[in-house]
């Protein structure tokens, strides 16, 4: 009877060989797939954080509320790239603006605030001050800084819809407070009498991974008339 031979020298070496192949296999499968859900959650979490942008964009850009007999009420936008954006005043509240009399100007049956949008296009910093006006007389200096929504904005463009003509254009510039006669003399100094009928934005993301995404939304104002 033959005794049972062990394992040689080589024999263990192979196994550890093919031990080790299987382990580094193993590690490299659970690495890929640890980094490709941590990529998906850092996508997930940009899109929430474009997405989030897009709804506070679209929510002060609705509520925009100009009035007909008071100055202090204004939708301004010069096309600039950098620095002020888009500067004007917002009704926020669920009310409705109504008249104090018949030649007082409309006071806001919400809460009337001043909204600022500003970005610096180096830091991709893109922020937002809303200043409540407590007396729609007399407006209150802006809040600063800011509230700051992101720092991976590279560019914000918004076009405004001309309900007249129909073109879209990179400024605005309504102020409040114009009669007839001043609307029409307003209109031949290329002064906007009303707000855009619609607001679209485009904006320019980047990504942590370096890519720039390029995402768009389309508002229509609640009251592009003034009130």
């Amino acid at each position: 009877m033959r005794r049972p031979r062990g394992y040689t020298l080589l024999e263990m070496l192979v196994a550890l060989v093919v031990f080790a192949l299987i382990t580094a296999a193993t590690s490299f499968a659970l690495r890929v797939a640890l980094n490709g859900q941590d990529a998906t959650r850092k996508r997930a979490d940009e899109l929430a954080e474009v997405r989030a942008i897009l709804g506070v964009l679209s929510r002060d850009l609705r509520a925009a509320f100009g009035s007909a007999s008071n100055r202090n009420t204004f939708f301004l936008a010069d096309g600039s790239r950098s620095g002020q954006l888009i500067s004007f005043t917002a009704l926020t509240g669920r009310g409705r603006a109504v008249l104090a009399g018949e030649d007082a100007a409309p006071l806001p049956g919400g809460d009337l605030e001043v909204i600022t949008y500003t970005l610096d296009p180096e830091t991709g910093a893109f922020s937002r001050s809303a200043t409540s006006v407590p007396n729609p007389d007399a407006l209150p200096a802006p809040e600063s800084p800011g509230a700051l929504l992101s720092r991976r904005v590279r560019q914000v463009q918004f076009e405004f819809l001309d309900a007249e003509s129909g073109s879209l254009r990179t400024e605005w510039g309504f102020t409040g407070g114009a009669d007839a006669a001043q609307a029409e003399q307003a209109a031949l100094q290329d002064g906007d009498t009303v707000l855009p009928k619609a607001v679209r934005v485009v904006k320019e993301f980047l990504h942590e991974s370096g890519r720039q995404g390029v995402y768009e939304t389309t508002v229509a104002l609640t009251t592009p008339e003034p009130q």
